[in-house]
């Protein structure tokens, strides 16, 4: 994938290694993707480009969440899973690798997203149902 070549070879340069921490700041440009919609190196005004995690980093200092997720999600998500979510993918591209954080970290993060996630849509769906469950339960004792 050339995409993904262009973001390894960044890292390949500046170390000349490939390791943990090289494969999890190219996984930390993915993730910056998805929750963004945009790509690695995004197209500015002049002619300029911007590399994502730039972006990013200018918009978090803003605070405002909805302005660096998807559009495509139209604001259907929870706020407090997407801001994990980046803090996640920005901890990832950190410029000094011992910042980052090792793989299994991440994927201990991405569950816990994926927990509050669940869990919203656990809660909505309960509440389009009756708090007693629509069912008739009879509480009488029953005769022996």
């Amino acid at each position: 994938c050339p995409l993904m070549t262009s973001k390894l070879a960044f890292r390949y340069n500046y170390t000349f290694k490939f390791n943990e921490k090289s494969d999890v700041y190219s996984l930390g440009i993915v993730l910056l993707e998805l929750i963004t919609g945009k790509p690695a190196i995004i197209k500015g005004t002049d002619d300029v480009n911007i590399h994502i995690v730039e972006w990013v980093n200018k918009r978090v200092e803003r605070g405002d969440i909805h302005e660096i997720m998807d559009p495509k999600l139209k604001g259907k998500f929870n706020i407090n899973s997407a801001w994990k979510f980046l803090e996640a993918a920005m901890t990832c591209t950190m410029a000094m690798a011992s910042q980052r954080m090792s793989a299994m970290e991440l994927l201990v993060e991405l569950k816990q997203c994926l927990a509050i996630e669940l869990s919203e849509e656990i809660a909505s769906r309960a509440a389009d149902f009756p708090q007693d469950g629509g069912l008739e339960i009879d509480t009488a004792p029953s005769p022996r």
